[in-house]
């Protein structure tokens, strides 16, 4: 792909996506500079487009049914769609454009307008194309405000909020800098048994 013309790169320098440290989501015990872990991105179009909007890495654990439950609720209800993706720290490089790639990766294999949110460990990254970038940024705001101390709290009132928004004009897209795209790896090739 293209470097994008650099009077691009500087409006979208302005803030293109929403990003907070948050409490980290099964936190594997991977660190920054650890090999990312498998991000396949067909499993997570398929379950975002089969499970509600919601995209959970196995490797992301320590959420009880009733926390899928409050993340997935306002997803299924929204009116703008809402996608929302969770992956354990250490699945994506520790840099914001690789969240932001795996974002638009997303958005391109889903095809529809609407908010994705991705949750890599302690860090949450949100891209509108249904309203502006003002509108989501004031949503988490929002949602950090009123959701308290649980990350889950605010997550599910970001998406409510993302939900039930007015529509917009978006922004010109989350700047992915240099970053591949996200590639779905493909199956390791069999190894013929060998004689016993």
């Amino acid at each position: 792909m293209p470097a994008p013309a650099r009077s691009t790169v500087r409006r979208i320098a302005v803030p293109a996506l929403v990003a907070a440290a948050v409490l980290p989501f099964g936190a594997t015990g991977a660190h920054a500079g650890a090999a990312p872990e498998r991000v396949d991105l067909e499993e997570i179009v398929t379950s975002l487009n089969e499970r509600g909007g919601l995209y959970i890495h196995p490797g992301a654990g320590g959420l009880s049914d009733g926390q899928v439950d409050r993340l997935r609720a306002p997803l299924e209800r929204a009116k703008l769609p809402v996608y929302l993706a969770v992956f354990p720290k250490g699945a994506l490089p520790a840099r914001p454009t690789a969240l932001n790639r795996l974002i638009v990766d997303i958005y391109r294999a889903v095809k529809r307008k609407g908010t994705y949110a991705v949750v890599v460990g302690g860090e949450m990254r949100a891209y509108s194309w249904a309203f502006s970038q003002r509108q989501t940024v004031k949503l988490w705001n929002d949602a950090k405000r009123t959701g308290g101390g649980s990350l889950v709290n605010r997550l599910s009132r970001f998406a409510q909020g993302a939900g039930t928004a007015r529509p917009g004009t978006p922004g010109p897209g989350p700047d992915v800098g240099a970053e591949p795209a996200v590639v779905t790896p493909r199956p390791e090739p069999e190894v013929p048994a060998g004689p016993e």
